[in-house]
């Protein structure tokens, strides 16, 4: 069974941050991080950073079909043979019509299609919705073979784009895979939380002074990639 302490420390620094801060009075156990390898395409409204340079890889859901088409960023840490820690992370550009789908409602359904493969009990599913952006993290238990797992499914929305993360932790329970699965999760957000508001408008300016023409190139590029990927 996974162990209630790790339960609590993951909800205290992940889920609610802000409150865990103005809670310590001595020095926390937890040093957040500031991580050297950065990702936040052009058109994403959100950024991540790892401690290694993370893995990208591109993806056709449907053959033919541009618009199934999306690049999977992934990073992997094994803590020798015990327990291993897997982020999965996807931003895609949104249309309007997309950014005005996904309320609060139909993001929990999202998160848990995500997650309905990998969780064995739901543990908790919060919603934040921000002048900036809306999003929703969902917080499970599952298992790989005999292994118990944490497992965290988040989505992200804002104006120009859509974030998908995938976070597990995976074996025993260590303080080094625990520090590092807060970690990175504490760099996943919003430009603005992240970077700070001076350079998270300067960035999403630069995309929306030439979104319509880029837009266009991204699709072109997906139409290649779907044409060039492999057949069934």
């Amino acid at each position: 069974m996974i162990k209630l302490s790790r339960l609590l420390f993951l909800f205290t620094v992940l889920i609610a941050p802000q409150a865990f801060a103005q809670a310590q009075d001595i020095e926390p156990a937890f040093v957040p991080e500031d991580f050297e390898f950065s990702y936040s395409p052009e058109y994403c409204d959100f950024t991540a950073a790892f401690p290694e340079q993370p893995m990208e890889t591109h993806h056709c859901e449907t053959p033919d079909d541009p618009s199934t088409c999306f690049n999977l960023l992934t990073y992997t840490h094994t803590f020798g043979l015990s327990s291993s820690v897997r982020i999965e992370l996807v931003c895609n550009p949104v249309t309007p019509e997309m950014y005005d789908h996904f309320t609060a409602e139909n993001m929990q359904a999202t998160v848990r299609a995500m997650t309905k493969d990998s969780v064995v009990e739901e543990l908790n599913v919060t919603n934040r919705d921000t002048d900036h952006f809306r999003q929703t993290t969902l917080v499970a238990s599952g298992r790989q073979g005999l292994d118990e797992t944490i497992y965290i499914a988040q989505l992200w929305i804002a104006e120009n784009s859509i974030m998908s993360v995938e976070a597990e932790m995976m074996g025993e329970q260590t303080t080094e895979a625990d520090h590092l699965f807060a970690n990175i999760l504490r760099n996943i957000g919003h430009l603005i939380d992240i970077k700070g508001e001076e350079y998270a408008e300067k960035k999403i300016s630069a995309w929306e002074a030439k979104k319509d023409t880029a837009l266009q190139d991204i699709q072109k590029q997906q139409q290649k990639d779907a044409e060039n990927a492999p057949k069934n």
